[in-house]
């Protein structure tokens, strides 16, 4: 267990503040908060106990806030990032789909195809 956790912060340092942080959770749902930590892992249930919120309380305000449900949202958000990714800085679907989290390449490809209309590696062959 050790050993991962030495790797896991070895790979992403930035991680150490998110995983080790046992002050007590306050509210916000924010955008700020969002965009600095959609793309770590974590599922709905971490998002409403990280902002001190039970699940239901979380769901409410953030839909509140995005007018859109924290699973879309945060599977919007990752796809548009992967978008970018891929576009402007030439990185490829092979690898980008690790960085916004998700789970297997498959799952990916479907998802951006279905919210795109074309798959990643389609935009990937035009850079």
């Amino acid at each position: 267990m050790r050993e991962a956790i030495e790797t896991v912060l070895l790979t992403n340092p930035r991680l150490e503040n998110f995983l080790f942080d046992f002050s007590e959770p306050y509210k916000i749902v924010s955008e700020r908060f969002m965009l600095a930590n959609y793309k770590f892992n974590v599922g709905i249930e971490h998002f409403a106990a990280l902002t001190g919120r039970s699940i239901a309380s979380f769901k409410r305000d953030f839909m509140k806030m995005f007018a859109d449900t924290p699973g879309r949202w945060l599977l919007n958000t990752r796809l548009k990032e992967a978008h970018y990714q891929i576009q402007k800085n030439n990185k490829r679907p092979s690898t980008i789909f690790v960085e916004v989290w998700f789970e297997s390449f498959a799952h990916f490809s479907n998802a951006f195809k279905a919210k795109y209309g074309y798959s990643p590696k389609t935009i990937a062959s035009y850079v």
